[in-house]
């Protein structure tokens, strides 16, 4: 195939792909889950009402359905605008709800990563969203377009693979089926590029100078990164070589005046309404802005976060691909830079593309000592830039017998990579559950008079150590149409009311909120939590289940048939760690139910007697003893102290064969007559007080301890 057409077939190709994939990103994204769109939306309403916007100082804190972008410049906006004419707040929340349990910034997150729920069937805003969303898929393919038209002018080999980079990069295929103004700066970042390399190659005529000027105006209405488009082309014009400080002065006024005239209205009405000319201050609700700069180490620890979201972590910073899928891009990215090395061509046009991603890098280092994160989207603007200098590197590298397979191969493999997206991460993280195995087996045994009940529940396990995950599916039915908005909370509590590990989350993993259940409706619900590190193991603990309401912490009521707030699921059992074990205790002082004491862990000061008894079991035991640790001395009783094990954490009903389990003790006796004491342990049953007998005994012998000088300690061995 000659060159031209095979040119012209795969940039179609190109463009083709980006908007089919581009379709399954909106198919799969529901509106708001990306970064910030909710508030893009409403400045986008604001305009369609003929209003500009005003960033009001003070926001309520937690609602989301408030301006808080108000001081962006307006272009992008107004092309959005039309799509939400007749449109109002609330549209919006008859559209989602928001999802307080929600994560922003938790790529680690399993569940909760939706910041909204929407209606199952259908929201009003929805077809609005694929209009505005249309308009930036125009700026995102246009973007396409000035990488390729870019390239051409460095390297002709190196237009479709840069192009192909920028069309199917992840993150810039997510921001470009969002409403935001990232994808329209990007735009203009590559547009700015493009001028910058023909003003550099064959310079520019006056029209076409004050052409550019207009460019710089629309960049930076759009965003205020785009104001950097001005330096990037008077760089561009000092690098020709038939330029001199009288032409590059008179060709920067035309470039210049322009762009104030474009822009400069929108500049002054900030400096007028918020007394600077970015708005920054009112937009970060702070009037010092460098009053939270990071350290080096706070600044070096973002990083991985930035490098990670410029290839493509999505929704609101919650829903990362797997590790391998970014070092895979991260070094094909490698090879094509390190393959400049090799480039002999003319170098002006790499430098300004290298010059402009320096500057885009830089101006978010230095916002990064203003803001309190990294957002690879900031980079895009020198995305086209930086594609360019991939593509020349990868083409230096590649033979010319094998670089139209190479292409081939690039635009494929990008593309298959993007489109894979949709169905692994971004249906998945939005999609509610449909009822599964779990409400299958629902029963109706349970029925209540609440308007939700639980009609089904599993629980991975009983048995759990400090820091285990536990997972909990459950199945709810709604006996009538609950008609507000509830969270569920699952939790296991030791019997002192300690909350041992707790999961709360809108069902079905966030996405199936209360709001829109229908009488007799079946829902399936995932739960994970992980027990405290600190969990005071061994104890038991119950698992319970309810619905609140994260607003105002009501509970809802009659989730249980008793009426209660709560449902009991299952006791759960936090096992025992070993500990310590006393050179003395082999296990031969035994109590015949099969209790024995392991070890005595003994320190004394002074007159209190504080200590922890080890004990363990052979088998399991049908009551709950009580333990008494006595110190009997010559005159007779002289201390006691009487709990449940463990203060009553962990009964000796739950405790299984080969459990080894501390028991802690204090004792502060009155003052103990000269001579020795001896150290009890008896165990009983309430409410008699049965003791349990040892060996024909009711007790055993822990130690005999010495008085002298008011002080107790062991007593040395008698031969």
């Amino acid at each position: 195939m000659p060159r031209f057409a095979f040119e012209r077939w795969a940039v179609v190709s190109v463009a083709a792909g980006f908007v089919f994939v581009w379709a399954l990103y909106v198919a799969a994204i529901p509106p708001f889950e990306g970064q910030d769109e909710i508030w893009h939306v409403i400045y986008a309403q604001t305009l369609a009402h003929r209003e500009l916007p005003v960033q009001q100082l003070e926001r309520p804190s937690g609602e989301m359905f408030v301006m808080k972008e108000g001081t962006q410049p307006p272009l992008y906006y107004a092309l959005v605008a039309p799509a939400f004419v007749g449109t109002d707040v609330e549209t919006l929340r008859q559209s989602a709800v928001h999802n307080p349990h929600g994560s922003v910034g938790g790529p680690g997150v399993v569940d909760n990563r939706n910041l909204f729920a929407h209606p199952p069937s259908g929201a009003p805003i929805d077809r609005r969203m694929w209009i505005a969303r249309g308009v930036s898929a125009l700026f995102g393919l246009g973007t396409v377009l000035m990488t390729y038209l870019s390239a051409r002018r460095v390297s002709l080999p190196a237009a479709l693979p840069a192009a192909a980079l920028v069309a199917f990069m992840p993150g810039f295929l997510f921001v470009s089926a969002l409403v935001t103004n990232d994808v329209a700066v990007a735009f203009f970042g590559g547009l700015g590029l493009y001028t910058a390399l023909r003003a550099a190659e064959g310079g520019l005529t006056a029209r076409a100078q004050l052409g550019s000027g207009f460019v710089v105006g629309l960049a930076a209405l759009t965003k205020v990164s785009g104001l950097l488009t001005a330096p990037l082309l008077l760089a561009a014009l000092a690098l020709r070589r038939e330029s001199s400080r009288r032409t590059w002065g008179d060709a920067s006024a035309r470039i210049v005046f322009p762009a104030i005239l474009v822009t400069g209205w929108w500049y002054a009405r900030n400096l007028s309404l918020y007394g600077d000319l970015t708005g920054l201050r009112r937009h970060l609700g702070r009037d010092d802005l460098w009053g939270e700069i990071p350290t080096a180490s706070e600044v070096i620890s973002d990083l991985g976060g930035l490098a990670r979201s410029f290839i493509g972590l999505f929704g609101w910073f919650s829903v990362p691909m797997h590790d391998p899928v970014y070092v895979g891009y991260w070094i094909v990215l490698a090879i094509g830079l390190a393959g400049l090395a090799r480039w002999r061509g003319e170098r002006r046009g790499l430098l300004l593309c290298l010059g402009w991603a320096l500057m885009i890098l830089g101006a978010l280092v230095a916002s990064r000592l203003i803001f309190r994160s990294f957002h690879g989207r900031l980079l895009y603007p020198a995305l086209p830039g930086l594609a360019v200098l991939w593509g020349v590197g990868l083409m230096a590298l590649t033979p010319n017998p094998v670089r139209r397979p190479v292409v081939v191969a690039a635009i494929g493999g990008f593309a298959l990579a993007a489109a894979a997206v949709a169905p692994l991460y971004l249906w998945p993280a939005y999609a509610a559950p449909s009822p599964g195995s779990i409400c299958s087996s629902a029963s109706t045994d349970r029925r209540v008079g609440g308007p939700i009940e639980l009609v089904a529940a599993r629980v991975e396990r009983s048995e759990l150590a400090p820091g285990d995950i536990l997972d909990v599916d459950l199945c709810w039915r709604a006996n009538e149409p609950p008609g507000a908005i509830w969270s569920v909370f699952v939790q296991a509590v030791d019997p002192n009311g300690r909350i041992l590990g707790q999961h709360d989350g809108f069902p079905g993993g966030g996405p199936d909120a209360t709001l829109w259940w229908r009488a007799g409706s079946l829902h399936t619900d995932r739960h994970r939590l992980r027990i405290a590190l600190d969990a005071p193991a061994p104890t038991v603990a119950e698992l319970r289940v309810g619905f609140y309401d994260k607003a105002t912490g009501r509970r809802l009521l009659d989730v249980d048939p008793s009426g209660a707030d709560t449902i009991a699921l299952d006791d759960l059992r936090v096992a025992p760690t070993p500990g310590p074990t006393d050179p003395r205790g082999d296990g031969s002082r035994r109590f015949d139910d099969g209790i024995s004491v392991i070890g005595v862990d003994l320190p004394i000061v002074s007159s209190r007697v504080e200590g922890t008894v080890w004990l363990t079991t052979d088998r399991p035991i049908a009551r709950n003893h009580t333990i008494s640790i006595q110190l009997v001395g010559q005159g007779g009783l002289a201390a006691q102290d009487d709990r449940l094990p463990r203060g009553g954490l962990y009964p000796t009903t739950a405790w299984r064969a080969g459990d080894v389990v501390p028991h802690s003790f204090a004792l502060a006796p009155s003052p103990v007559a000269p001579g020795r004491s001896r150290l009890l342990l008896i165990l009983y049953d309430l409410p008699d007080e049965t003791r349990i007998l040892a060996d024909g005994t009711d007790h055993l012998v822990l130690a005999e301890l010495c008085s002298a000088d008011d002080a107790l300690r062991l007593c040395p061995p008698e031969h």
